[in-house]
């Protein structure tokens, strides 16, 4: 290598270096529409099951939250979303699920997986 510094490689290894720089960040921009589609379809399924169009998801949001959301509709919630994201949720699984965020995030893992297969 001649010379110090990242300034003095040779082109083939700098354009390596950014292109994995950029794919890094093609990747994020991926993940980040895939969530926000997840989060779009997730707010229909609320809106269908607690008949509500007003409702607007928000990451931190809890049961609290929503007045109608009540032990049934809770069923009835996961239900729906097994059924629009094609996915199946196991009862340890959404007893760990906090807030709408976390079950953003665990669809979005759950459809990759079941990509996957």
């Amino acid at each position: 290598m001649q010379g110090i510094g990242p300034w003095k490689r040779p082109m083939h290894m700098i354009r390596y270096r950014y292109g994995l720089v950029w794919r890094g960040f093609a990747a994020m921009r991926v993940m980040t529409d895939a969530r926000d589609d997840v989060m779009e379809r997730l707010q229909s399924v609320f809106r269908d099951v607690f008949n509500d169009d007003a409702i607007v998801l928000r990451p931190d949001m809890t049961a609290a939250d929503i007045p109608a959301w009540d032990s049934l509709s809770n069923i009835n919630l996961i239900i729906a979303s097994e059924i629009a994201f094609g996915v199946r949720l196991k009862p340890r699984e959404i007893n760990a699920l906090a807030n709408v965020g976390d079950m953003v995030a665990h669809l979005g893992r759950a459809m990759e997986a079941g990509l996957r297969r």
